[in-house]
């Protein structure tokens, strides 16, 4: 599963490395079409804004918009 935000103009990153507490938009959604398809239904689609809440490690909590 890998989600890309945008981060400024055309620089892309992995949702991993967003910085916590600021907003950022879902510009690529990976993996395969079961992964794609779950995503989807937590709201992780194209064009929607995402905020990381906090991290442990590699974990996320994250707000979805």
């Amino acid at each position: 599963m890998r989600l890309i935000l945008s981060k400024r103009g055309n620089k892309y990153e992995p949702l991993t490395f967003a910085d916590v507490g600021k907003e950022h938009i879902i510009c690529k959604v990976g993996g395969n079409s079961e992964v794609w398809t779950h995503l989807e239904n937590l709201g992780f689609v194209l064009g929607a804004a995402v905020t990381v809440i906090t991290t442990n490690g590699r974990n996320l909590i994250v707000n979805v918009k």
